[in-house]
């Protein structure tokens, strides 16, 4: 049986609305902005190196059949990114490191997170942070409120996009796929997921051209308010 249904406003409303946590709901490019004024002209190419050592440590370790959990993945990946732009600072690794605890939310998730509230539905975050990592990131955020259940990678030991992953979802909530608005800024993800079977949000913010891959968004937003 199918929870998902269309309001007298003609917009589909589902039992579940999925969010994928960094990059989605959490700015992860806000730990090094923190010290753009140490690091200067090098804090965008810093951050955007860290980033991508850290989804592809994630791949990396997921093909090879082996796991590192997402802290240990997230502080090689900053030891990658500091040496790559020349940066030998021990004390500033451990506080970027701490930083990414603290994440700043992008303006419009509280709004957006409220909103949905007033649905009948629940609110999750399926993400490949450590139960700890998002356990802090939501707390010093304060959605802890607004997030009815989180689900982490960790108790598979494995990352996205595996269709174990997403199956998780299922597994928690005991709902159908086709009960999941499944929401994510990183259209790799978004593609696992539609891949595996739920409707499928990507968020937009940079105006990027879609992946070349089989499986593609069922909507395009530029922001979480367009969800709601």
């Amino acid at each position: 049986m199918s929870y998902s249904h269309e309001n007298s406003d003609n917009t589909i409303s589902y039992q579940a609305y999925v969010f994928d946590a960094y990059g989605t709901l959490f700015d992860f490019h806000s730990a090094v902005r923190e010290y753009n004024h140490i690091i200067g002209d090098r804090s965008e190419e810093l951050s955007k190196i860290w980033r991508e050592k850290q989804i592809q440590y994630t791949w990396l370790h997921s093909m090879m059949g082996s796991y590192s959990d997402f802290w240990i993945i997230t502080k090689e990946a900053l030891n990658y990114a500091m040496e790559s732009v020349g940066i030998n600072n021990s004390k500033m690794h451990s506080q970027l490191m701490n930083l990414y605890l603290k994440l700043k939310t992008f303006h419009e998730v509280n709004h957006s997170l409220n909103s949905l509230r007033r649905k009948d539905c629940k609110i999750a975050i399926l993400s490949n942070g450590t139960h700890q990592m998002l356990n802090e990131v939501i707390k010093n955020s304060g959605l802890d409120s607004l997030i009815d259940l989180t689900i982490s990678i960790d108790d598979i030991e494995i990352y996205k996009p595996s269709p174990l992953v997403y199956q998780l979802v299922i597994d928690k909530l005991k709902i159908n796929k086709s009960d999941v608005c499944f929401v994510s800024a990183n259209n790799w993800d978004v593609a696992g997921a539609k891949s595996f079977g739920f409707y499928s949000v990507w968020v937009n913010r940079n105006r990027l051209i879609s992946e070349k891959l089989p499986y593609q968004p069922d909507l395009i937003i530029n922001s979480l308010d367009d969800l709601t």
